[in-house]
C-alpha cells in the first residue's frame, strides 16, 4: 500500500482517519484520511509524485478502502 511505498523509500509516515463534517461556506467537507510525513521528506515525496508511483499507490489505496 501507500505506507509501504513510502517506507520502501525511507520515508516514515502514519495514516490518520480524519472523518469530519464541517461547514465551509457553501460546501460540506466530509473528511477522509490524512497521511502524515515529516517536513524533511518533502524532496523525496516530490520525486515519488513526479514519477507517478505515489499516485498509483494512492489510487489503489482509495479503491481498496471503498470496497
Amino acid at each position: 500500500d501507500l505506507l509501504d511505498l513510502l517506507s520502501d523509500h525511507g520515508i516514515p509516515a502514519t495514516i490518520r482517519n480524519s472523518y469530519s463534517a464541517r461547514m465551509l461556506s457553501a460546501f460540506v467537507d466530509v473528511g477522509g484520511f490524512i497521511i502524515e510525513v515529516p517536513e524533511s521528506a518533502r524532496p523525496q515525496i516530490q520525486e515519488l509524485i513526479d514519477s507517478g508511483a505515489a499516485l498509483k499507490k494512492l489510487e489503489e489505496f482509495i479503491q481498496a478502502s471503498n470496497e
